[in-house]
């Protein structure tokens, strides 16, 4: 007897998420875990806007921002949502695969968890977030607010990454500022889409120059004695200038402090819907 088909991951990007450890993305996307499918069944609403008020009744407005250093000690620990659900802690990232696994599982299988960058006070920020697509134009959820709203994204924030439940992709096709996402290939039978990576300018299939595009594993590794931009301290409201923003190398980028967040949360109050 020979094997059959091999199965196949649906997203190619990998992540040092801890510390040793190389995870795809998109298994921290889990609309199946029980914890998860339990709250889900127990929605019964079907419009975005319902079914979002209650997930934040039910779960996001009781999960308390907390960094990863200050949570596990280490610069970066992605959490299962069910770890979420359990230590009901987390940073942007872990609220945001718990949020997009809600959605997903209440039915709105085009969410995603958007990695990216932030810009407040002319600062880049390491972050993630949830998007969810309405005929066609890309809605923003801030899994880190207190309270429910979606509201068009607006241009303070930069997404590099989708990852989903059905497909994930780069979509910021600028400079990688951020997230230092590594890439494997994805095979498939041979002669199967022969020359497909080519054709898309990929070079010799999926994930054969990645180092090209400035998001390879290297990428990820901190580098030790180089300084990050200094916290700012106070909530206080400042003017924002237009002004040539500081150039970080990618996993070197800072996520926000709880402070810097509670600016965001200022700043997103006053976007329209």
């Amino acid at each position: 007897m020979e094997a059959g088909v091999r199965p196949q991951p649906k997203s190619p990007y990998v992540y040092m998420a801890r510390p040793g450890q190389k995870f795809f993305l998109d298994e921290f996307i889990q609309p199946l875990s029980y914890p998860i499918y339990r709250i889900a069944r127990q929605i019964r609403e079907t419009d975005i806007r319902q079914v979002g008020q209650e997930i934040w009744n039910r779960v996001m407005s009781r999960i308390q921002y907390v960094l990863d250093r200050d949570q596990f000690g280490v610069d970066e620990w992605f959490q299962f949502p069910f770890e979420v659900l359990q230590t009901k802690k987390g940073d942007c990232e872990d609220t945001a695969n718990l949020l997009t696994s809600l959605l997903v599982a209440c039915g709105f299988t085009n969410a995603k968890t958007v990695y990216g960058t932030v810009k407040l006070n002319n600062r880049l920020y390491k972050h993630a977030w949830v998007e969810i697509t309405i005929d066609g134009v890309p809605y923003l959820l801030e899994s880190t607010m207190p309270e429910f709203r979606i509201i068009r994204r607006p241009d303070f924030y930069m997404p590099e990454f989708e990852i989903g439940w059905e497909y994930s992709a780069r979509v910021g096709w600028g400079r990688v500022r951020a997230w230092a996402f590594g890439e494997v290939p994805i095979w498939w039978e041979p002669g199967l889409m022969e020359g497909l990576g080519q054709d898309m300018g990929y070079g010799e299939g999926f994930g054969a120059d990645v180092g090209s595009w400035g998001y390879g594993e290297k990428a990820n590794e901190n580098k030790e004695g180089e300084e990050l931009p200094e916290e700012e301290e106070g909530l206080e409201e400042e003017e924002e200038e237009e002004e040539a923003i500081e150039e970080v190398p990618p996993a070197m980028l800072p996520k926000l402090s709880p402070e810097q967040l509670k600016r965001l949360h200022k700043k997103l109050a006053k976007v329209g819907g």
